[in-house]
Order: C-alpha cells, then structure tokens, then sequence
C-alpha cells in the first residue's frame, strides 16, 4: 500500500515509493496542478531490484569476505601450528643430541677400561670388536700369532688407539714365548699380512663392514744384536676399533699363554667377552662356529670332526684354566646337527682357587691332570703298595724282607765281602 499527499502533488512532481510482493517501485509522475485530489497517472517509471537487492549482495559480499578472513586465520593457525610443532621437534632433537653426548661422555669406554686395568700385569683388556672379529679369505691366526697379538695389546697400554709407532724388544717376547726370534718374526709378520674384518656403527647408527690388516708397519732389527727390537704400528682399521669400542673383555695374560690349542683361545676370547651378562647362553650356528673358532676354510666340514677336534678340546682346557666353565649341546634340524647352544656360567671360590693353582703349575703333565689320568695313577699305585703290603707268605720281620729304607736294613754280606 501506498500514499499520496495532495499538497506535495498540487506543488509540483512528485517521487514516491511502493513495496509489492518484495520488490520496491520507484513512481513518478508530474505536477497535476488541476487535479489536486485524484490524479491519473499519465505515465510513470518503475525501478526493480534497488535496496533490498543492494542489500543482499551486500550482505553476500560481507559474507563472501568474511569466509575469506576465516579461511586465511586457518592457514595462518595452521601455519603456526606446523611453526610450533617444527620448533618443538628441534628441541627435542637438540635434547636427544645432547643426551647422547651425555651418554657417551659419562660411558665407560675401552680405552677408560685399559688405563684402569694398567695396575693388574695380568689383566689384558681387549675391544669387544676385535673379540669378534673375522678373517677374511679364509685365514686365520696361528696359536703363536693369535698369543702375540693379545700381548702387543697389552704392551702398547692406553696409546692402542694412537697413530704412533710401538716398540717391544725381543727379549720380553722371549721370555714369554721361549721361541727363537726368527719364529717371533715370522709371528709378527702374520699379524702384519693378515686381514681381518670387523663390524662397526657409524654415528648415525647404520651398520657397516671395515677390513684392513692388524698391523700396518713393521720394522725389526738385526737379531745379532743383543737389544734388538720390534717396532710396529696398528692398522687404522684397528686403532679406529679400539677408539670407539665401548664394551670389552678382561682376559687373564696367564690364561691366554696357558692354552695349547688355537680353537680354545678363540673360544675364551669370545666367552669373556659374555661371562658377566645376565644371559648365560647363546645359540650359534654352524658356519659362525666355525668363523668364531678360526677354522680355516675347507677344514673340520664334518659335525663330528669339529667337535672331536676343536669343540670338546676347546670346551676342556677352558673349564680347566679360565674363570668360567662352559658347556655345548648340539641343535637339530631333523637328523642334522644345524648348530650350537653354548652356555657358560662363572665358577665359584673354590673352582677359581683350583684353576689359578692349575695356572701356576707348569704346563708338563697338564694334559694327563686334566684328563683325570694322575690321579687315576697315584690311586693305583696306592692301591698296589696296600695289597703288596697285605700279600701272604712274606715275612716282614725277617732281615732278608726288611725295607731298605729302615735302619739296620742292610743285608748280611757273603764273607771276605768287605
């Protein structure tokens, strides 16, 4: 509905607006001076869509920017969101850096562990890697060699790990070894051409394999002189070992020249290593087996050959000499032997009594005490005395049965026998 107020129409035009059915007109109409009370419109102008339509595309606009505003806080929010979890990870991975230097600096290594042990004459301390290091090729350290190389250890103490040149004369080593010098020499040049290999971790904590010989150089003197030496330098590949080894093995110098048998000492090298972890067994398969005791390739295939020959022997001298006993039993797949369950444990006071007074003894008759057999003699020779004593129809009161060690024992003598 609308209105027309006559006296603004008698006046002059007039302009005025109507709303029908939502949408606004716009009328006009000139001055009708002689119809001041009822007026026709001789024509008029009608405009369509002007506040309301103005006012919803403004009001679609606002929300058209508002949406927008909305949409650039979220990727600002998550923006910072992504800021603040970047900033976050930075500080923990700056925190675990640190925690592991930490670590690593409050860690015992193996260097700390030989400057610790450098008082005791008897204790070698030897990097867990170079315990478990492998041959490559299929060689394998001599008995002689392997003694050697434990002793150079010890001899060059807390400067292994420094790239520096190391001397020993060779009347230390004889004094050990009571071998000549030309059989000390060809010992050293073994270790100087044999190559081993070891597995390592590198700082971002990915394993790798690094090979290399155990000594680098090698320089000896004349054996005519009375102070000859041997001067000698570790590979790189085991300086680089021993400097970032951080478990070790304590082994016994005494026990390391006391063994007769190249599989044994490999055997007691890998058992110290373990002989103080909580576990007390380990399964291990034929072929590392056999790289673990150093069987040269091709040799001792047979199950039974290697545990005749290099197993059992190695097993025995152990629980005779070192701290620790040990024992195996064979695992199988089917009827086949597939490997090994060694297990081992650390003896008590009496045993460790028993195996240093065992170590203290000389190396003639070790054999026969381990193997029981000097006992077994001495009881049968006891036995014997006793039934000789207790036999019938001897007489010990007479002079011709007296013993020879009594006084008066001596027989009478034929006359004319002065």
């Amino acid at each position: 509905m609308y209105c027309v107020d006559s006296a603004a129409v008698a006046h002059g035009p007039l302009c005025f607006s109507a709303s029908f059915s939502g949408f606004e007109y716009m009328l006009w109409w000139p001055t009708l001076r002689s119809y001041p009370q009822a007026a026709l419109f001789s024509y008029f102008y009608i405009s369509i869509s002007t506040q309301e339509n103005r006012l919803f595309a403004a009001t679609y606009a606002a929300k058209k920017h508002k949406s927008r505003v909305y949409a650039h806080k979220s990727r600002a929010k998550k923006h910072k969101s992504r800021a603040k979890k970047h900033k976050s990870r930075q500080r923990t991975l700056a925190r675990d850096r640190c925690v592991l230097q930490c670590v690593r600096m409050a860690k015992t290594t193996t260097l700390s562990a030989v400057k610790m042990a450098r008082p005791d004459p008897d204790a070698i301390i030897a990097a867990g890697e170079l315990v478990e290091l492998r041959f490559v090729s299929g060689n394998a350290l001599s008995l002689r060699a392997a003694k050697l190389f434990c002793l150079l250890i010890q001899e060059a103490g807390i400067a292994v790990a420094e790239d520096k040149q190391h001397r020993i004369p060779y009347a230390v080593l004889n004094e050990t070894f009571h071998k000549s010098r030309a059989d000390l020499a060809e010992a050293v040049m073994e270790l100087h051409s044999t190559v081993v290999s070891v597995q390592l971790v590198s700082r971002k904590g990915q394993p790798f394999t690094k090979s290399g010989p155990i000594l680098s150089d090698v320089e000896r003197e004349p054996d005519s002189l009375d102070d000859a030496e041997i001067r000698f330098e570790f590979s790189k590949t085991m300086r680089r070992v021993i400097a970032d080894s951080t478990h070790w093995a304590s082994i016994s110098r005494r026990a390391v020249l006391s063994f007769e048998s190249r599989y044994s000492l490999r055997l007691y090298l890998w058992l110290s290593l373990r002989a103080n972890l909580r576990k007390t067994a380990e399964d291990v398969s034929l072929d590392d087996l056999r790289d673990l005791l150093g069987v040269p390739a091709g040799r001792l295939d047979n199950w039974q050959h290697l545990k005749s020959r290099a197993l059992d022997p190695a097993i025995a001298e152990i629980n005779h000499l070192a701290g620790f006993h040990a024992s195996f039993m064979p695992l199988k797949q089917g009827r086949r032997v597939a490997g090994v369950r060694i297990a081992w444990g650390l003896k008590d006071r009496a045993e460790l009594v028993k195996a240093q007074k065992e170590l203290d003894r000389p190396r003639v008759g070790r054999k026969a005490r381990r193997a029981g057999l000097v006992e077994s003699i001495a009881q049968e020779r006891h036995r014997l005395a006793e039934s000789l004593a207790n036999a019938p129809g001897i007489d010990r009161t007479s002079p011709d049965h007296l013993d020879r060690h009594e006084t008066g024992s001596e027989p009478s003598r034929p006359d004319g026998e002065m």
